[in-house]
């Protein structure tokens, strides 16, 4: 994805890219931590697959509170999604479960709770 950004005329240097995380949740906790902690609030767009835009927008701003505007980008439907996207309420009650007690933008509580459910 970021190769078609960069082509798109989007500079390499604008895009945030995390390959620690094994889930939605541990992505916005990383990138959060990683990329943005250090940058003033600033519109955030999450590209991934139809299905996932609303679970990952709810999930990044969780994460990075009310001070930052995300928006979600549907990349091109892959064939599975309609079979993917059949769980996605279910993943989302388990990150507002995950998150249930820190406050939005608490990414250091978040991050340690990440890290000891490795």
């Amino acid at each position: 994805m970021a190769d078609v950004i960069v082509a798109a005329g989007i500079g390499g240097e604008r895009i945030f890219l995390e390959d620690e995380s094994r889930d939605t949740i541990g992505n916005a906790i990383y990138v959060a931590e990683r990329y943005l902690g250090a940058l003033a609030p600033r519109p955030v767009y999450v590209v991934t697959s139809p299905f996932h835009v609303q679970r990952s927008v709810e999930t990044f701003q969780l994460v990075l509170g009310p001070a930052w505007h995300v928006e979600g980008v549907a990349s091109a439907p892959a064939s599975d999604d309609a079979e993917r996207g059949r769980h996605e309420r279910r993943f989302l009650q388990q990150t507002r479960e995950f998150l249930a007690g820190i406050g939005p933008g608490e990414v250091s509580r978040m991050s340690a709770k990440l890290r000891e459910r490795r």
